[in-house]
């Protein structure tokens, strides 16, 4: 009797830190600001409100600037057309934004064919992508998909996510502690393909 006293004292230590993970994560969607997609009409939770949101895009414009300090193009062709392609797709976005962006747009000269919108409306163009976008309706294809993860509030979204994950994953790690580590493994690989199913 004292051994199934201990195994089920045992049993429920183990399921603690995973219980307390869920209760937390539940909170967390409780609680959690929902942001509603104007064009879509989707409804997510984000973590940041839209203040601190736009505060790390400047932040990370600000760095990403002065990396490519050297290769910061401030005048000419390809920046007049970056410039008045960002400004159609500006004006068309704050016809339904909730959130009022001060869109920015910096141009860098790389034969690197990219270009992203940071949190709260900083963009940047390398100009390796201006030939495979050929024209105003090629680039604002490019542009308009990158600012809509802007207007979308894409990045505090992936931000919530990655919070309740990590807070699962280590809820998990703490019920499975006292396994073997092969077990461990397949538990762990059993999290992942259940949170994949559920979240992605």
């Amino acid at each position: 009797m004292p051994v199934k006293l201990e195994r089920k004292h045992a049993c429920s230590l183990t399921l603690a830190p995973l219980l307390l993970a869920l209760g937390f994560v539940l909170f967390k969607l409780y609680t959690a600001s929902k942001v509603v997609n104007p064009e879509t009409g989707r409804v997510s939770h984000v973590s940041l409100n839209p203040e601190q949101e736009q505060r790390l895009g400047i932040e990370a414009y600000a760095q990403v600037r002065q990396d490519a300090a050297a290769n910061l193009i401030q005048s000419g062709r390809d920046v007049e057309f970056v410039k008045r392609v960002t400004q159609k797709l500006a004006k068309a976005a704050a016809e339904k934004a909730i959130v009022k962006y001060n869109w920015e747009v910096s141009v860098i000269q790389s034969h690197e064919k990219n270009a992203f919108c940071l949190p709260g409306g900083k963009i940047v163009v390398y100009t390796g992508i201006i030939p495979i976008a050929k024209n105003e309706a090629g680039l604002a294809t490019v542009l308009g998909h990158e600012m809509a993860h802007a207007t979308s509030r894409h990045s505090a979204e992936r931000l919530f996510r990655s919070e309740l994950t990590q807070t699962v994953l280590g809820g998990v790690q703490g019920s499975i502690s006292q396994l073997d580590p092969q077990q461990r493994q397949v538990c762990l690989f059993s999290f992942y393909i259940l949170y994949i199913q559920l979240f992605v």
